[in-house]
């Protein structure tokens, strides 16, 4: 197949357009992947910050929850009661406070670890608390305060409702690590304890309180308030905050489809190696139930530094995508209205090449057809003026080449003239001789 014949302008345009979507792609290419690599590492960085807020709110909790036995352990109407063995009045008392402060549990132990009184659950006492990992510690004097995994057994004592509340079932998650249960029966409680000392600072009992975390959103929607604002992005919510037993999650405000709490979904295997097997934060993309986001996992530890849950704090990753993706068609609609300005001036910009060749064409036609005469004029001094000259002189060189020859040859046909006329008198004077 024969290739259409181009013009000098098209191919220098052609070239130049080669050139510009090419130096464009790579462009595009690179600065695709800087700016969303920007906005993705400025949103990871809020998000570590978010995840701090997050710290500090849970912390805050259980700073409150110590500050509230503290200040009841210091009662001296606790001291006497106590020594009075006035249990009624006691547990009115204790009732008082648990309700004053929302606890979900507040009870009393003797010096050796016995349960005397539940306000919850005044019926079931005696039992021994001394091996609790918090209350052994409050044996010996202070105050100690921790999350803490309780059995279903270890809330049923406290109180049967709190047995109910920690009941989660399980939903299948995508990406989560395989797991035989399909049910939680434990809860996460933040629990203090401490050490009741009478005046003449003799242990007579350690008072104990909790909080138990299963569907209880007031520290993941505080969090949220805090950070996010509420804010939602085409209908789903920007920031989301959860506390999660081991790798179930018990307090949540991310959303399953149907919009309820993801409730009992489950965290992804990767994180769950990366933070509950090797006990390390996790910052990274993450799929969380429905969506992907920019997350930041911290351990959740029991005061034995061992691993019982997770705090988490993930942004939703679509609208940094998005907003990736309208800088891009910007980016990429200007560098189109670039190429067409390049491309325009490019065609205007190549008649002082195009031009001064379109007249030595000219030129060498007329020259073809015998005007030796015509020169082409000089408007430059680059290399089509040199070209230029070079052809004037080449004309002007023909010119009198060509004079030359039409002199010789009208030489050349008068010597013949004279010879023609010489052999003719020469043929009748050997006739005439004959």
């Amino acid at each position: 197949m024969k290739l259409p014949h181009l013009s000098l302008r098209t191919k220098i345009i052609l070239i130049f357009l080669i050139i510009i979507i090419f130096g464009g792609l790579i462009s595009l290419l690179f600065g695709s992947r800087l700016v969303k690599n920007t906005l993705i590492s400025q949103a990871q960085d809020k998000v570590k910050h978010d995840l701090d807020a997050a710290r500090m709110v849970f912390n805050k909790k259980l700073n409150d929850l110590k500050v509230i036995v503290k200040l009841t352990a210091s009662r001296e109407s606790l001291h006497s009661l106590i020594k009075d063995n006035q249990m009624e009045r006691l547990a009115d008392d204790l009732d008082k406070i648990r309700k004053e402060y929302n606890l979900d549990f507040l009870s009393l132990t003797d010096r050796e670890g016995r349960v005397i009184l539940r306000t919850q659950n005044p019926g079931r006492v005696g039992d021994d608390q001394s091996e609790d990992e918090i209350i052994s510690k409050a044996l010996n004097g202070g105050v100690f305060v921790s999350p803490q995994l309780l059995s279903r057994e270890e809330l049923l004592r406290e109180d049967e409702d709190l047995a109910k509340q920690a009941y989660i079932p399980l939903i299948p998650t995508p990406k989560a690590a395989d797991r035989v249960e399909n049910q939680e029966n434990r809860g996460m409680v933040l629990k203090a304890a401490i050490s009741v000392i009478d005046k003449n600072g003799i242990l007579i009992g350690v008072l104990y309180a909790g909080d138990l975390l299963n569907k209880d959103y007031e520290v993941v929607d505080r969090v949220k308030e805090l950070v996010y604002k509420d804010e939602k992005y085409k209908g789903r919510e920007k920031g989301t905050v959860t506390i999660f037993l081991m790798d179930t999650r018990i307090s949540t405000n991310v959303r399953n489809k149907d919009e309820t709490r993801a409730i009992g979904t489950r965290v992804s295997q990767e994180v769950n190696n990366a933070v509950l097997i090797e006990g390390k934060k996790y910052l990274g993309r993450a799929f969380v139930v429905n969506d992907w986001y920019l997350t930041a996992y911290d351990p959740i530890k029991n005061i034995n530094n061992q691993t019982i849950g997770m705090l988490y704090v993930g942004m939703l990753e679509k609208p940094y995508l998005d907003t990736t993706s309208r800088v891009m068609i910007t980016f990429t609609f200007i560098a189109f209205l670039c190429v067409v300005l390049l491309l325009v001036i490019l065609y205007f910009s190549t008649n002082r090449v195009i031009e001064p060749l379109h007249k030595m064409v000219v030129a060498t036609e007329k020259i073809a057809k015998g005007d030796l005469s015509h020169k082409v004029k000089v408007t430059s001094k680059d290399e089509i003026g040199l070209l230029a000259n070079s052809f004037n002189r080449m004309t002007t060189d023909l010119q009198a080449a060509n004079e030359k020859l039409i002199e010789w040859r009208k030489t050349l046909e008068k010597k013949v003239e004279e010879r023609t006329r010489e052999l003719i008198n020469m043929q009748a004077h050997l006739i005439q001789s004959e």
